[in-house]
């Protein structure tokens, strides 16, 4: 959980509260690919330097991590496939754009 820290002034008082930071605001981004695609394999190394993504394998049997995701993962003719939250971002261009920012 990330921690956030806020200050409020009594008087001439200053007390430092901490403070978890809510979920709801945060961006997750979860990644869906195959490991003989250059474009996946370029996305999971985007993917595993950071703390707020997660890299899936396409495999039989995989679990998403959403169902918000399943529609999309199942009519998606290109891969890497890319969400942030529950919503479809598009692919490899898109997460390196939202990786820049």
């Amino acid at each position: 959980m990330i921690q956030t820290y806020y200050r409020v002034l009594h008087g001439d008082l200053a007390v430092t509260y901490k403070k978890p930071k809510s979920n709801v605001h945060e961006k997750f981004v979860t990644v869906y690919g195959k490991d003989y695609c250059k474009y996946c394999q370029k996305a999971h190394a985007l993917v595993d330097r950071r703390p707020d993504a997660v890299y899936i394998e396409l495999e039989e049997g995989f679990t998403p991590r959403s169902s918000a995701h399943t529609p999309h993962i199942e009519t998606s003719k290109t891969i890497p496939i890319v969400f942030v939250n529950d919503e479809y971002l598009g692919g490899l261009d898109e997460l390196t754009k939202l990786f820049n920012q």
